[in-house]
């Protein structure tokens, strides 16, 4: 998990879409530029759209999510602080903290469902 920078909370990996570019292209870029780790896209999980954002000015946004399970391909893991990051941390997915989103918890419990499924 990431903890975020703004936030100072704990989320998957992710990010916005630059224009032009596929929820998989985002993918890629984002977790590159968020962990510094290369992956690939193996397969989606899901698509999460449940939930509404107000920013601190007050304009509101629809947050869609997908969720997708990568392969590593390379990279080192960010040590470093950086202007989004200020920590990396693998948990067992039966401890994680709380998250600072409600959606990425709708995606955590999908991936806890996705590997008691592979079991």
């Amino acid at each position: 998990l990431q903890e975020r920078a703004g936030t100072g909370g704990w989320g998957l990996p992710g990010g916005y879409l630059e224009f032009g570019e596929s929820y998989r292209e985002a993918m890629v870029r984002e977790f590159k530029e968020d962990t510094g780790l290369s992956v690939t896209v193996d397969q989606t999980l899901g698509v999460f759209d449940k939930y509404f954002y107000t920013y601190p000015n007050g304009d509101e946004t629809q947050i869609i999510s997908t969720l997708f399970t990568v392969k590593n391909i390379g990279g080192q893991l960010l040590g470093q602080i950086t202007d989004e990051t200020t920590a990396l941390r693998f948990f067992d997915l039966d401890d994680t903290p709380t998250l600072f989103f409600d959606q990425s918890q709708d995606m955590l419990d999908a991936l806890k469902q996705w590997v008691t499924k592979q079991d």
